[in-house]
């Protein structure tokens, strides 16, 4: 329903999947001489080749980079787990926003918003001349600028290695 980006370190734009903004991303993605970030791409990838898109830009995936970073560590179920012995992996170690809370202090927690009372009260607080009409755009702006730094401090860590 929404999409956003990031064109600058400290701006996002978030607009409606809906015309005239569906075009120009759909020029956007099939430009092959662009390089797109995101966090767990595959998943949207599908989504926008679902809505016609061709992706020919170069993709950089932030959670391929931070399974390299922070590999998962197995855990095992519990005993009275059935399938008690076998190993398990912990997916959301790598998702966005633990991504963000592991590498950098000071950060808001903003996902969950529609279901967390606690992180609403945190963006009633951050953002107090938006409705909470807006806060799916908010959620979304978000995500695309925590995206944008944390392809960046992945860079760097890499480039420590």
């Amino acid at each position: 329903l929404l999409v956003g980006c990031a064109p600058t370190p400290q701006r996002a734009v978030v607009c409606e999947w809906r015309e005239p903004y569906q075009r120009a991303i759909s020029l956007f993605l099939a430009d092959r001489t662009r390089a797109l970030v995101g966090h767990n791409f595959y998943y949207d990838h599908g989504a926008f080749t679902r809505n016609g898109c061709t992706i020919n830009a170069r993709c950089y995936d932030t959670i391929t980079a931070e399974a390299r970073l922070f590999p998962p560590q197995a855990e095992r179920k519990r005993e009275s787990d059935p399938e008690a012995g076998k190993k398990r992996f912990k997916i959301k170690w790598h998702s966005l926003q633990n991504s963000v809370l592991r590498g950098w202090d000071g950060e808001m927690p903003w996902k969950r918003v529609e279901e967390l009372d606690w992180v609403r009260a945190a963006y009633q607080v951050a953002f107090p001349s938006y409705s909470v009409f807006d806060w799916s755009k908010l959620y979304c702006a978000i995500d695309v600028l925590k995206t944008r730094r944390l392809i960046e401090d992945q860079r760097e860590r890499m480039e420590a290695l």
